[in-house]
């Protein structure tokens, strides 16, 4: 299925419109776990590509990034509709950027004026300077013990996060990392199993004790 196709599949339940400068929710889901909503304010729309914006509190850690939480902190998500990658990007009160994460999810989903999506727990994470990691990979596999996701979903979310990881580590575009194999920009992307020569292999971080959310919801 290409991705035109995709975003026209994810979108029910009403009109596919955010007015900018109006709350919007994203349903963060994991029914083997626990779902969380994540809130923030409608920054950019433009029927494809929602960007939210959120302003934190401090305390805690950025979820993957095991970086602390300061006052005044604030981020932005962006979610393409009916894509399986999304970015969470964070910063501080002046701008300086804290780091990005990158979440491996099921298509996104526009119902009643909200996104919904399953994640798939493996994220990547790039933080400035261009460390680029794969993570959260045990609880991937946990999920796949206790059920939650299949085997044949689990190797996908994986072999996606890797092919993200190294777009990432060569200034790609993300989004090209959910794109169907005959429109991305390159074949030979890495895998769990075969990563690319001349460069490290990616190595799982430590995971953050809860994903992050906005305000009421952190």
């Amino acid at each position: 299925m290409s991705k035109a196709d995709r975003r026209s599949a994810a979108v029910s339940g009403g009109r596919a419109d955010f007015g900018v400068g109006s709350p919007a929710s994203i349903v963060h889901a994991k029914p083997w776990k626990r779902t969380i909503t994540m809130r923030g304010i409608v920054s950019a729309w433009d029927g494809e590509l929602l960007t939210l914006e959120r302003q934190f509190s401090g305390g805690g850690q950025y979820d993957s990034l095991n970086l602390p939480k300061l006052a005044g902190d604030w981020g932005t998500i962006e979610t393409p509709i009916g894509g399986r990658v999304l970015r969470r990007t964070y910063y501080r009160r002046d701008g300086t950027l804290v780091g990005e994460l990158f979440n491996i999810q099921t298509p996104a989903q526009l119902r009643n004026g909200a996104v919904h999506y399953i994640d798939l727990e493996v994220d990547v994470m790039r933080l400035p300077g261009g460390i680029v990691r794969v993570v959260d990979e045990d609880d991937l596999e946990a999920a796949v013990r206790a059920g939650g996701i299949s085997r044949a979903q689990a190797d996908e979310a994986r072999a996606l996060a890797y092919r993200l990881a190294e777009i990432l580590r060569q200034n790609g575009d993300w989004r090209t990392a959910d794109a169907p194999a005959a429109d991305r920009p390159s074949p030979d992307y890495p895998s769990p199993d075969r990563p690319t020569p001349g460069l490290p292999s990616p190595s799982p971080g430590p995971t953050a004790p809860d994903p992050l959310v906005s305000r009421a919801d952190a």
